[in-house]
This record gives C-alpha cells, structure tokens and sequence, in this order.
C-alpha cells in the first residue's frame, strides 16, 4: 500500500522515462504517453483534487488549466506523432507541470491529507488504472 502521492510520482518518472524514449518510436511512445496521461488526469481530477481543494484551491486550479493546457496540445500531436516539435511543446508543458506539482503540491497533501485517506486515493487510482 502507498499514499497517492508516491503513485502519482511513480507516473512522473514513467512519463519522464517515455518521454526520453519518445523520438526513436513516436508512434508506439505516443500511445503510451497518451493513456498515461489520461489516467493520471483523472486520478488527480476525481480523486486527490477534490480532497485537497480545502487547503491547496489555488495550486488545484492552477493545475487544472496545466491539464488543459497538456490536454489540447496532446490532441495537436495525435494528428502526428511524429512532429518533434509538437512532442517537444507537450514534453516542456508536462515536466513543468510534474516539477510544480512535486515541489509544491505534494507537500501540501501529504501534509494536510490523513494518511489513511492519502492510501485510501491510492487504492482509488489503482481501481481507475484495472478498468482502463
């Protein structure tokens, strides 16, 4: 068992790590990248946001528009996955959002949230990830 904030940076090195491998097969490392994000998208949507929105509202909507943002630019490279370029402006958007989230948002939740409700998200994120 593990609180939701170790899973979520489990994701962000998993993310890191295809993203390095992305430029020697785009197509097969897009797929990848993209259901990734999408589940962690949701994990954090339905279920850490919600239960931190009390104590951490700016960081949780300032991390909403990142999704967005990530969201379109996703779409704008699924026309074509190998668009370097495109790749590059997901890439940069990502890891920014990944380096907020784990020096600022991180703390906030491992510190305010419960640890019984930090592994009760992280056993949410798990059920999330086996209906995928």
């Amino acid at each position: 068992m593990a609180r939701i904030t170790d899973h979520l940076r489990k994701d962000h090195v998993r993310l890191k790590a295809l993203f390095a491998q992305y430029e020697y097969d785009p197509a097969s490392k897009f797929a990848e990248i993209k259901e990734l994000l999408e589940l962690h998208t949701e994990v954090e949507e339905k279920g850490v946001y919600p239960a931190s929105k009390s104590f951490a509202k700016d960081e949780v909507e300032h991390a909403k528009k990142e999704h967005d943002k990530a969201d379109k630019l996703l779409a704008n490279l699924e026309k074509d996955p190998t668009n370097i370029e495109a790749f590059h402006e997901l890439r940069d958007a990502v890891l920014h959002h990944i380096e907020e989230e784990e020096l600022e948002y991180f703390p906030l939740v491992e510190e305010h949230l419960d640890e019984e409700k930090q592994y009760e998200l992280d056993e949410e994120a798990d059920r999330m990830a086996d209906e995928k």
